[in-house]
């Protein structure tokens, strides 16, 4: 019974991992015969990490029809998960559609189709690695000037001693003498 119990409960969670992992692209989707294979969203701008806005490149056949090659962008509210390292895109508003080799009628009808696939209540899981890679990333801000010229490069030929100054010289004489001495 027990064992029963622990398989049960390994099931849940694989179950749940599953739906929770990035199942990789390109991803295929089905509805009423028409076929949809959309590649991974290329991201325009992610505004305070909640909404996403996005391209994807895909291919549409319609039910008894001819594949045609487009590209859908679209804005999607995101949540992180941190703990699987995926983010949930939800609520779909496809703000256009763009199919390069259709004449504007062909290509409304398309995109209407392509709507049926993303519903407002369409969901995907991508991975946060994935969708982090893809976005824009923003200018550095400005830093303190650095002065990196290289040191001077002192050589003798014969023997020499180095003396290092705090500052100018300041020289004293020598008592008895004509030579001088540094002080600091």
């Amino acid at each position: 019974m027990a064992r029963s119990i622990v398989l049960i409960t390994l099931a849940a969670v694989c179950v749940e991992q599953g739906w929770s992992q990035d199942p990789g692209w390109p991803r295929e989707k089905t509805v009423n015969g028409a076929r949809l294979v959309y590649y991974q969203p290329q991201v325009d701008s992610w505004n305070d990490f909640k909404l996403l806005d996005l391209r994807m490149a895909i291919t549409i056949t319609p039910d008894g029809g001819k594949m045609q090659p487009g590209v859908v962008t679209a804005e999607m509210q995101t949540e992180v998960n941190m703990d699987t390292h995926t983010v949930l895109l939800s609520h779909p508003l496809i703000t256009g559609t763009y199919f390069p080799s259709l004449d504007p009628a062909s290509s409304a009808k398309l995109g209407q189709l392509v709507e049926t696939f993303l519903p407002p209540t369409a969901m995907l899981t991508i991975s946060l690695d994935r969708l982090v890679a893809s976005a824009n990333k923003p200018k550095p801000k400005e830093v303190a000037a650095v002065k990196n010229d290289p040191p001077a490069i002192y050589f003798s030929f014969k023997p020499a001693l180095l003396l290092q100054l705090n500052g100018q010289p300041v020289k004293a004489p020598v008592a008895n003498s004509n030579l001088e001495f540094v002080v600091n």
